[in-house]
């Protein structure tokens, strides 16, 4: 049996510092937690604070492209845990008929969410995830997700604006490219980080601009140049700030 599920919200495993999405049950509010990559709890949380990007993300592309061919997700569901890990299916709607596929289950939450979708859990997930509590582990251990679970590290709370901001900015690539940078030289001027661009320096100067005003980078003048470079590193600051800002109100 499918039982009807909400997000409760995002909060973060203190043992192993990966993301968990909380869903509760529609009818006992019996909670459900699965452990989720980095990528994934940033794309659930900027659907869950509707925020839109200046390019689209994966997610966001899929659900682009899925609509193109007038295609629409119906409903998904978190049908099994087997060996501590969570399996799901994405429900689809078609003119040439309706079909399902296999998903991990923060992928076919981001969709949900992004479609409008219902999302259920099979009641013997529901009793598993009871005894497997803090067992269960889906890191993202891709070059990509450990890509951005440095970036993460390298972020100063101090100076970390709204948590819609920051997600804005870690969607940028050419961002993503100047964290990147920074972080191979510990600190470069701005002339350096535009010739490795390959952009105007007016370009890259709003760029850094913008990352120094949310927290992510630092500047320091030194006689005629701006010398950058990534903020003091605390760990997982950034991601917190997400996970408290998109529970449910």
């Amino acid at each position: 049996m499918m039982r009807k599920v909400n997000i409760a919200g995002l909060t973060m495993d203190p043992a192993s510092n990966t993301p968990i999405i909380i869903l509760k049950t529609d009818d006992d509010d019996q909670a459900i937690p699965i452990w989720i990559g980095l990528l994934e709890a940033t794309s659930i949380a900027s659907a869950l604070q509707k925020i839109k990007y200046e390019r689209p993300m994966t997610h966001d592309l899929f659900k682009n492209f899925t609509e193109t061919l007038d295609i629409s997700v119906s409903k998904v569901e978190v049908c099994e845990l087997k060996e501590n890990t969570f399996y799901a299916r994405i429900y689809f709607l078609s003119k040439e008929g309706d079909f399902d596929m296999d998903a991990r289950p923060s992928d076919a939450i981001a969709l949900a969410l992004r479609f409008e979708a219902p999302i259920y859990v099979a009641d013997s997930v529901i009793q598993s995830s009871k005894i497997n509590t803090g067992e269960v582990e889906v890191a993202d251990n891709s070059a990509e997700g450990k890509k951005w679970a440095d970036y993460l590290e390298n972020l100063s709370p101090e100076a970390v604006g709204s948590a819609a901001e920051i997600l804005r900015t870690l969607a940028h690539p050419m961002r993503l490219r100047i964290i990147d940078l920074l972080n191979t030289a510990d600190e470069m001027p701005v002339c350096d980080i535009t010739e490795y661009l390959g952009i105007a320096q007016a370009a890259t100067s709003q760029h850094l601009n913008h990352m120094r005003r949310v927290g992510l980078i630092r500047s320091e003048r030194r006689g005629k140049e701006v010398w950058y470079s990534v903020a003091d590193p605390r760990p997982i600051a950034l991601l917190n700030c997400i996970c408290k800002c998109c529970g449910n109100k």
